[in-house]
C-alpha cells in the first residue's frame, strides 16, 4: 500500500479543483474531459479516484460519466440526475482541496479509496469504490447514482498519506 505520494506528482486544475497526476500512475491519456490509463495498482486507483471525481464536476461531466463510471443502473441514475440540473461549475474557493488519502482496501479487481480534503484541523473524508473494468479504473456508484457515502468530518489527518506540507 502507498506510504507516500508519487515523487512525480504534478497538479492540474479542473475548474476550481486541484487534481494530482503522475506519469507513473496516471492518468496517461487526456481525451477532452475524459482522463484515463491509470496504473493497475493501489496508487493508480488513488489517482483515478481523484481524477474521475474532479472531471465529473466539469462541463463534460456526462461524457466522463459515460466512460468513467461502471456501466449499469447506477451509471444511468447518475446521468439522469445530472441531466435534470443546469450545469454550474464550482466557484473558486468553494471546494476543499486534496490534502491526503488512504487505501482502505485493494485487490486487482477493486479498490476503496478515502480522500482527505481541507486543513488546519478541519478535514473532510470521502470514500469511493473503484472497479478495474475494461482495462482501467472506473468509479462504482450506488444504484441511485451516488458516488459513495456522505463525506464525514474528521479532526485529524492521522492514518492518511499526505500530499504535501499543506495538511
Amino acid at each position: 500500500m502507498p506510504t507516500a505520494p508519487p515523487r512525480d506528482t504534478k497538479w492540474k486544475n479542473v475548474g476550481a479543483i486541484l487534481v494530482p497526476t503522475s506519469s507513473a500512475y496516471g492518468p496517461v491519456r487526456y481525451q477532452g474531459p475524459v482522463w484515463s490509463c491509470y496504473a493497475h495498482s493501489p496508487m493508480g486507483a488513488v489517482m483515478a479516484s481523484y481524477g474521475i471525481l474532479a472531471t465529473l464536476t466539469g462541463p463534460g461531466w456526462k461524457t466522463v460519466a459515460e466512460h468513467e463510471i461502471v456501466p449499469g443502473a447506477g451509471q444511468r441514475a447518475f446521468i439522469a440526475a445530472g441531466e435534470k440540473q443546469q450545469y454550474k461549475p464550482p466557484a473558486p474557493g468553494s471546494v476543499s482541496q486534496p490534502v491526503g488519502f488512504q487505501v482502505v482496501s485493494y485487490s486487482p479487481a477493486s479498490a476503496t479509496i478515502e480522500s482527505l480534503s481541507g486543513g488546519s484541523g478541519s478535514y473532510t473524508a470521502s470514500e469511493q469504490t473503484l472497479s478495474w473494468t475494461g482495462g482501467d479504473w472506473k468509479i462504482v456508484v450506488t444504484p441511485s447514482g451516488s458516488t459513495g457515502p456522505d463525506p464525514q468530518t474528521v479532526s485529524s489527518s492521522a492514518g492518511f498519506v499526505l500530499w504535501g506540507s499543506g495538511a
